[in-house]
């Protein structure tokens, strides 16, 4: 996901337990307000984290509401609806599947074959099982 609008949505993030806690901070967050080390906690969270998509569709799936109308990112939003029970997605149901404890195997399998030049999409489908 592109930085600009990762720091144009962050900010927006509805649920909390997904950012940087305060023992993270730099020590100028502890004397800025609140309200705007917050948002910079939001930020530096999604910009240090390769699944910022999952992070942005968990938070607002728990808060059960969906993003502003500007965010376009048509994943992330279908990854919302899947979550909160609006709709059926095989291919994402499979993805987080892959997220989960039992799931490391395959994750490790589909990140080695991710990073080989020689494996486009369909080979590592057909090689993982997984669409």
């Amino acid at each position: 996901m592109k930085r600009a609008i990762i720091e144009r949505i962050a900010p927006l993030v509805p649920h909390p337990d997904t950012w940087l806690p305060p023992d993270h901070d730099d020590p100028v967050l502890q004397v800025i307000p609140l309200e705007m080390a917050n948002k910079i906690r939001r930020i530096q969270t999604l910009l240090g984290r390769p699944d910022a998509g999952w992070i942005i569709a968990r938070s607002y799936a728990r808060e059960e509401i969906m993003p502003p109308a500007w965010f376009k990112e048509q994943t992330i939003r279908r990854t919302i609806k899947l979550l909160m029970g609006k709709e059926n997605n095989a291919v994402l149901m499979e993805a987080i599947a892959l997220s989960g404890e039992m799931a490391a195997g395959a994750r490790n399998l589909i990140h080695a074959l991710l990073l080989n030049d020689g494996c486009d999409y369909d080979e590592i489908s057909r090689i993982s099982g997984i669409s």
